[in-house]
């Protein structure tokens, strides 16, 4: 049995706390769900039935507990009086009101329920118990008999849970199918409004790449396992998500946004919720995610006075929280200008607010939500804490909940911890230890969640993206990762070698299994021995004019042949000195073939993404946060060329965009080594296999990557200095005089002769 605590801790209430661990020693040997106080469908947290749960033997259950003492029934049985003389709406009713509702719900999917005939599908039974906690069986029946008007549920006392329950799972004669399972569980989480159902009829023998990826969508989104403990509970304090681009974790924030905006406003609490994230393109998404799934189980807007859904940044015209905070502390607040010389200029902003203003800062937000947690410095995560008030006396323990992207950045193989990430007090000791992310809250609720299942990208692209940034085919570009953990954690089994960490000369194998890719295009095309089954496709050319008219034959085909929407086609541009041109002449040559498009940043909104009817010209940076069903990356030769590693980063992010096809393209030098990789990835897909390199070699490449200098611009000095005779002859009498360089060198050389 799955369970799912909610907020049980927050509620307080000792007699649901008993019947929650009651419910979970009956239930535990069984499989299904147990929840408490969930789904709300539109109800105030009062009126939600305390416990329900869903088995494939026996249906759904719901259990409400009274824990007041019932003295009274009102002549209708509409009204019950308890011993403090308070009169509260009848449980009995309320509880019916509920378990129509729940019905009603369910009835509106067609697969369940057939509306001509008006028969279940399947047997879906919804079974209601009302409990008594401080009345006993004979006050009910005299309760009963006072008005003539009886209880419509059934009535059970705590001394009888088990024998009662026990009863129901052994007289269990039905058996839902794992369909059926799916449907109920998506209406009872409320994840069904996240379905990509279509509403045109969907091709059974789909014939072109719109029709497959419509099949492929059509489906009913349901939280897995993972998921759906850290979308439907809310720690009482900090908790960390991990998962790769793509595994749900924006959706799983929103959900969680809601359900605490909608549970603190139902105890008329009042508070403050923040959502943050860095890509501003991500705005709209996120708020429409929120208010869609905040009306589904509120059946109201959202209050956006106490939800306040921010970029990172903001300015003038725009709320963020950086302009925001710095203003409200007095500080000088910093714009792009001021500092766009840093290397970050984020960082940049929130630095010079921590060294100038921290002390400032008041604690304004209850709960803070942190998407793209990666793209964050420790000033940001610094300026996030004392922006959160503490829950308790403990000033660790602030309600901050951040989500990162793993493997977006090859300088995160190794995650941020909370003490490198919060700041530190001014005695030395971490805002936030480590240790707050250890262990679980009460309730089993996980502080560190790791998400393994991908359901943006088909398996081969991500194992091309993961391949082609870790640099396992390259000749000299590889920096796996040589923890066995770290491979798991990002939805990968490892079969060799058997140690927990990897060193030089080790032959590793690792590979992903199918169960962890949701994406069913895949599957589909295999399936239908479609010609369109090449998900991943590369191609070479002599110049880029000749890769550019390419692109731009290759998107009319796919608009007029292949029926693809203009605005799931996304183009990506490796080489950032030359996309202002380059997409304009893109832009120019779709223009004369009455194909539209927009490019984010340059001419429209940095906010404009995948607007209906234009296909989407964008850099990788832009684009992260944004999904399309086709993607295409031009100059992805400045992979091989670039020897610190950002563009094996940009070629990641670029890949894992894609829902469906990916189409690269390179140009010149460096298009052959970069096909070799490719080739050899999907060879040996769904695995990789490589020879663990010298650990020498990956520090050193680290170091490059990990740098916060202008390293680009270093590489260039460096490729001009070696192009001059004399700087050459000057540069080589240099490294003569250092003999650690040498033997570096010389290492190096070794190396290489060895075969690595």
């Amino acid at each position: 049995m799955e369970f799912l605590a909610g907020n049980i801790e927050s509620a307080d209430n000792p007699f649901e706390k008993t019947v929650w661990d009651s419910l979970c020693t009956i239930f535990e040997p069984y499989e299904g769900i147990l929840g408490y106080k969930i789904p709300s469908l539109g109800f105030k947290e009062n009126e939600i039935p305390s416990f329900i749960v869903r088995s494939k033997s026996f249906g759904i259950l719901i259990l409400d507990l009274v824990t007041e003492k019932v003295i009274e029934f009102d002549e209708d049985n509409e009204f019950w009086k308890t011993t403090d003389e308070e009169y509260i709406y009848s449980r009995d009713l309320s509880l019916n009101i509920y378990s129509k509702e729940l019905e009603n719900s369910l009835k509106k999917n067609p697969t369940l329920f057939n509306i001509r005939t008006e028969q279940w599908n399947d047997d879906i039974v919804i079974s209601k118990i009302l409990m008594f906690a401080d009345n006993t069986d004979e006050e009910i029946a005299e309760l009963e008999s006072s008005n003539g008007n009886p209880l419509v549920n059934s009535r059970w006392l705590l001394d009888d849970l088990s024998t009662e329950l026990n009863q129901i799972i052994s007289s269990g004669d039905i058996s839902l199918s794992e369909s059926t399972i799916d449907l109920i569980d998506s209406v009872l989480e409320g994840s069904n409004i996240f379905s990509k159902v279509i509403r045109k009829k969907v091709v059974a023998a789909p014939s072109n790449m719109n029709e497959f990826i419509k099949k492929s969508l059509d489906y009913t989104f349901k939280l897995d396992k993972t998921q759906r403990q850290v979308a439907l509970q809310i720690p009482s304090g900090p908790q960390r998500i991990r998962g790769l681009a793509g595994t749900g974790k924006t959706v799983i924030l929103c959900m969680k946004a809601a359900i605490a905006h909608k549970t603190l406003t139902d105890y008329g609490i009042d508070h403050k919720i923040l959502f943050v994230f860095n890509t501003q393109s991500m705005y709209n998404q996120v708020k429409a995610a929120i208010t869609e799934y905040y009306f589904n189980i509120a059946k109201a807007m959202p209050n956006w006075n106490n939800l306040h859904v921010f970029h990172a940044w903001g300015g003038s015209n725009k709320p963020g929280v950086y302009y925001n905070t710095a203003n409200a502390a007095g500080a000088r607040v910093l714009n792009f200008m001021n500092v766009k010389g840093s290397e970050n200029p984020l960082d940049a902003v929130y630095s010079d607010l921590i060294n100038t203003a921290k002390d400032k800062i008041v604690p304004y937000y209850d709960m803070v939500l942190i998407d793209e947690a990666q793209d964050f410095s420790p000033a940001f995560f610094e300026t996030i804490f004392y922006l959160t008030k503490p829950v308790d006396s403990d000033p660790t323990h602030r309600k901050i909940i951040w989500a990162y992207d793993e493997f977006q950045s090859l300088t995160e193989l190794k995650i941020a911890q909370p003490e490198e990430l919060f700041g530190k007090r001014s005695n030395g000791i971490p805002n936030m230890p480590n240790s707050v992310l250890e262990g679980s809250y009460k309730g089993n609720i996980d502080k560190d969640f790791v998400l393994p299942n991908s359901y943006r990208n088909p398996r081969i692209n991500l194992l091309v993206a993961h391949g082609l940034a870790l640099g396992l085919y390259s000749k000299d570009s590889k920096v796996p990762m040589d923890d066995r953990g770290d491979w798991i954690a990002r939805g990968y089994q490892v079969n060799s070698p058997a140690t927990q960490k990897f060193v030089e000369g080790d032959f590793v194998h690792v590979e992903r299994p199918e169960k962890y890719s949701k994406n069913v295009l895949e599957r589909l095309l295999r399936d239908a021995d479609s010609p369109e089954a090449k998900l991943v496709d590369f191609k070479k050319f002599d110049r880029v004019g000749t890769e550019l008219t390419e692109v731009v034959s290759k998107i009319e085909n796919l608009i007029n042949v292949q029926k693809v929407e203009p605005e799931e086609i996304i183009v990506i541009d490796l080489d950032k000195k030359n996309s202002q041109r380059n997409f304009e002449y893109i832009r120019q040559q779709l223009d004369i073939k009455n194909i539209k498009a927009i490019t984010p940043g340059y001419i429209e909104s940095t906010d404009s993404f995948k607007e209906p009817g234009f296909v989407t010209l964008s850099t990788a940076f832009r684009a992260k946060g944004n999904e399309a069903n086709v993607v295409f990356i031009i100059n992805t030769q400045r992979v091989i060329n670039d020897l610190t590693a950002r563009m094996r980063n940009a070629i990641f992010v670029s890949i894992t965009r894609s829902r469906g096809w990916c189409y690269l393209s390179g140009n010149g030098r460096g298009t052959d080594e970069l096909e070799e990789e490719i080739t050899q990835i999907v060879k040996d897909s769904p695995a990789f296999k490589f020879i663990f390199p010298n650990e020498a070699q990956i520090q050193r490449k680290l170091v490059i990557i990990q740098s916060t200098k202008n390293v680009e611009k270093a590489d260039k000095e460096i490729d001009a200095l070696l192009s001059d005779d004399t700087f050459r002859a000057l540069l080589i009498e240099k490294i003569a005089q250092n003999p650690e360089l040498v033997k570096d060198i010389a290492g190096l050389n070794k190396t290489e002769q060895n075969g690595d």
